[in-house]
């Protein structure tokens, strides 16, 4: 058999042991996903953990326009890229590294959309003028008019942002007053009539701004982001979680220039099994995966290793075939054969002849299988690190963390 036969009977046997091995895991919170230009870099696309905080920034891949609203729907997200003297065009945004393509002008009638949100009872793209509410369907790149907005609080507001509740009743900011001190408009409105209701107003104090969207998790908690328009008010733009029934908003990330979409997007299905080698030290490695495993990306999902010893070499294991729970090494092998091992790498960590366990190793899986292998979107990988470990006599001179499953995404 020669070399190319092999090559291509390896890729049969992984894409069927892909589709035999597809399971389940359990998914994680959502997702907060927000874009917000970066005067230092450009325009960036960032994922915030609203419970830690932290955040995790990819930059837009050839810079990127800048855009009102955002949408997470089927694995990409959706935008409204404007340009300065230049219709609107729809955006279409990979949630993993960032990369983006125009779609179509948006036919807007001549009109800029301020607000843009999907509702998730029926599936419909929304789009606000600013006075009006217009239906906006992606596909066929029309719209149309629902009605104009009534019910604001003060004559003429303008409606600046619009979202969805889970329930499919849309929430709305006007920008009123613009005043110190003044609470800024919060509304619900029905996306069949566009009729407004108005909720209890948000006071940030010493600043003035504009929410410029909304974000909505599946449960029902709402973040909005807020853009000032002058740097002095710099401390006050950023992310809010707002209690709509009470207007109080608290800050949970700042961010000057402020963000200008925002949404939520299921969490990557996820989740940790087996058992680590307790290595030479008394320390246990352990395995983490972060970002957003896809079978189209070129980046954005890294699966890291911690609590290793440094100086020290390891290989990220990776199968689609299942778990499993084998003897190896004085540890346990977790992934089922066949596997494929990506390429060893140092850990870095304190200088020799130190012995601790400040070693690391990562890698981005999706640049790996980008150009390597072929999986579909659905499909379960397994992932382990082995490496060598000094301090064990062998057979048993192996370092094995514990095991990842993951969930391939579009």
């Amino acid at each position: 058999m020669n070399t190319q036969r092999v090559i291509k009977w390896l890729k049969l046997a992984w894409m069927g042991l892909a589709v035999a091995g597809s399971a389940t895991a359990q998914p994680r919170q959502e997702d907060l996903v927000g874009i917000r230009l970066d005067w230092s870099i450009g325009m960036l696309l960032e994922r915030i953990d609203t419970t830690t905080l932290d955040v995790h920034s990819q930059l837009f891949v050839g810079g990127g326009p800048s855009n009102r609203g955002l949408v997470y729907k089927d694995g990409r997200l959706s935008t409204i890229a404007r340009f300065n003297l230049l219709p609107d065009r729809i955006a279409e945004i990979h949630p993993a590294d960032a990369s983006w393509s125009y779609g179509a002008l948006t036919g807007f009638d001549s009109s800029t959309a301020v607000g843009f949100d999907r509702n998730p009872i029926n599936g419909v793209y929304y789009y606000t003028d600013g006075n009006s509410l217009f239906e906006y369907d992606l596909v066929s790149n029309t719209a149309t008019l629902v009605a104009p907005f009534t019910g604001t609080i003060f004559p003429q507001t303008p409606i600046y942002s619009i979202g969805f509740l889970p329930n499919g009743v849309g929430i709305a900011a006007g920008n009123g007053r613009p005043m110190l001190g003044q609470p800024m408009e919060l509304y619900l409105f029905d996306p069949a009539t566009a009729i407004l209701t108005p909720l209890p107003g948000v006071v940030i104090p010493g600043a003035l701004g504009v929410f410029y969207d909304f974000a909505i998790n599946s449960s029902g908690d709402v973040y909005a982001c807020l853009n000032v328009g002058i740097n002095v008010f710099a401390f006050a733009s950023g992310i809010y979680k707002i209690d709509i029934a009470t207007g109080t908003a608290t800050l949970v990330k700042q961010a000057y220039p402020g963000y200008t979409g925002l949404t939520f997007l299921p969490a990557t299905q996820q989740t940790n099994y087996c058992t680590a080698k307790v290595n030479s030290l008394g320390c246990t490695p352990t395995i983490e995966g972060e970002g957003f495993p896809s079978s189209t990306a070129t980046s954005g999902y890294t699966i890291s290793a911690s609590n290793l010893r440094n100086q020290s070499w390891g290989a990220l294991t990776v199968g689609v075939r299942g778990r499993a729970s084998l003897p190896f090494g004085g540890g346990v092998m977790c992934v089922r054969a066949p596997r494929r091992t990506i390429a060893p790498q140092g850990s870095g960590g304190a200088a020799l002849p130190a012995a601790d366990c400040s070693g690391v190793w990562s890698l981005d899986f999706n640049t790996w299988m980008d150009g390597q292998v072929e999986l579909p979107a659905g499909v379960a990988v397994q992932a382990q690190w082995l490496g060598r470990d000094s301090g064990f006599a062998a057979p048993n001179n192996w370092t094995l963390s514990d095991a990842l499953e993951f969930i391939l995404r579009p």
